[in-house]
């Protein structure tokens, strides 16, 4: 087995992607790409691993099918998420014969028992496949630090060979040259205002848990059930915005967060985060407006009231949105929205990095970074479960 542990801005999933890519080429066995949630293969994440692969110039020695890619030999490289609809890991990945690599991304997300499940269901008689964990480090208390790390003596930096383990680890240092200015500005701003976070995000060590963070690591792992809503028809939609001020290269994010609520029970949908221009936040505003029915938009109105009003308008959203004012702090307005946590009211339907990151590591001190996701979200969680009101404008 191999682990590749990394940091952010490393080139890791680009690392893996060439080496799956070189390995199948010539392989006369499957191979399967997993991730614990996996959505559009054949338009988002097929694509992006051969635009990844490309350097190899081996696009044209692949078919591609619907949500596989076959080789010279027959063999295919399967694209899948790590549970199917019936939420059980092995029914999802029993039925792929003959497995050579099993490349898991984003391996934190995957429970110890379903990688327990994982793992004996692709072993046969005949085949004894490479499992490779490609994972951004979380806390201590993850059962891959536990059994991996921590009962073997391994530093999280180490790389070489342990037992029938291979552990990579790399950091943005490595791959420094590919970077641009901005990413290097923002670690080293990290660095200066919060080194924990710094070290966790940026040199993939594992962290401790952050006790001055509102949500610990058991409470938000409780609400990653990837619970969907079962009936649609009674659901209402609650967008929530976080404007940055400006979109240079040094400004905030700007983050876009989606939540569905039906019969009491909130469903995270997406969290979108970019540095948006006015125009490009509003009019994925307009495309979610038009996906989902009666979406009702909140929209922290501090950094301009009059011009956010008229960006909406000018994209013909003129109904059913609301400018809020944020008369707390950050930290006490997520206080509110803690508790649905702690109710267990809240889902997240599949896994959001970001928004944990900020969730796990936000305290509230001044010198920390906004917390754009977690703001986003505060804001649609509120509307979503106050009691509607006559007014298009909501005051905290």
């Amino acid at each position: 087995m191999s682990s590749f542990l990394a940091g952010r801005g490393s080139g890791k999933s680009f690392a893996t992607s060439l080496y799956l890519a070189n390995k199948f080429f010539n392989s006369k066995k499957n191979c399967i790409y997993l991730r614990e949630f996996m959505v559009n293969t054949d338009t988002s994440i097929i694509p992006q691993f051969l635009d990844q692969t490309d350097v190899l110039k081996l696009r044209r020695y692949f078919k591609i099918k619907h949500g596989e890619i076959e080789n010279l030999n027959g063999c295919k490289l399967y694209f899948k998420g790590f549970k199917s609809s019936s939420n059980d890991a092995d029914s999802n990945l029993k039925s792929i014969p003959h497995l050579e690599t099993v490349l898991i991304e984003e391996a934190t997300e995957v429970s110890e028992k379903d990688f327990d499940k994982l793992n004996l269901s692709v072993r046969d008689k005949d085949s004894h496949p490479k499992i490779i964990l490609c994972l951004n480090p979380s806390f201590k208390k993850h059962w891959i630090y536990q059994r991996f790390f921590e009962d073997k003596n391994i530093e999280y930096n180490f790389n070489g060979i342990v037992d029938d383990t291979l552990y990579i680890h790399t950091t943005y240092f490595d791959n420094i040259k590919n970077l641009d200015e901005s990413f290097k500005k923002e670690a080293e701003e990290t660095k200066n205002v919060n080194i924990l976070k710094y070290n966790n995000l940026f040199l993939g060590m594992w962290n401790d848990e952050n006790r001055n963070a509102l949500w610990s690591n058991e409470l938000l792992t409780l609400a990653k059930d990837f619970k969907q809503c079962d009936d649609h028809f009674e659901s209402k939609y609650y967008l929530g915005i976080d404007i940055a001020v400006s979109t240079n290269q040094d400004s905030d994010e700007t983050a876009l967060t989606l939540v569905e609520k039906n019969n009491n029970e909130f469903y995270v949908l997406d969290c979108l985060h970019g540095k948006f221009t006015p125009e490009q936040w509003a009019n994925k505003c307009k495309e979610l407006r038009m996906k989902y029915r009666n979406l009702k938009v909140s929209i922290e109105k501090n950094q301009g009231g009059n011009l956010i009003e008229d960006t909406l308008r000018h994209v013909g959203i003129t109904t059913n949105f609301e400018l809020v004012t944020a008369t707390k702090s950050k930290i006490l307005r997520a206080e509110d929205i803690l508790i649905l946590y702690e109710q267990k009211r809240v889902h997240h339907t599949k896994v959001f990095p970001q928004l944990e990151q900020e969730m796990l590591t936000y305290s509230g001190d001044p010198k920390e970074k906004s917390p754009n996701c977690l703001d986003s979200l505060v804001w649609s969680l509120k509307a979503a479960s106050q009691k509607a009101t006559s007014n298009s404008l909501y005051m905290e």
